[in-house]
């Protein structure tokens, strides 16, 4: 039994990896093109903010996306997993 439980809890965090990873690079595509649009053709943009500041507009918005898509994917795996449980105890 404890077995099966820590291979359920695997399957889940492996799945929100993944989930959370696609949802963090397509989140870095999206924020490192505003960046790119903003240091080339806005001028304020470009000479206000530093590097860092730079780098953090496109840090936050992937690690922001990878932890909130994470969670709810393990949340939701969880709730998938004890919900079979919970009928399969009833067919018994």
């Amino acid at each position: 039994m404890e077995s099966h439980r820590a291979n359920a809890i695997k399957e889940c965090v492996e799945e929100s990896v993944k989930e959370g990873t696609v949802s963090a690079v397509k989140a870095g595509v999206v924020a490192t093109v505003g960046v790119l649009l903003g240091h080339n053709f806005h001028k304020g943009f470009r000479n206000n903010v530093g590097i860092s500041g730079k780098v953090a507009t496109v840090m936050m918005p992937l690690f922001g996306s990878f932890i909130l898509t994470t969670e709810h994917s393990i949340s939701a795996c969880r709730r998938r997993q004890h919900d079979f449980q919970r009928s399969m105890e009833k067919v018994k």
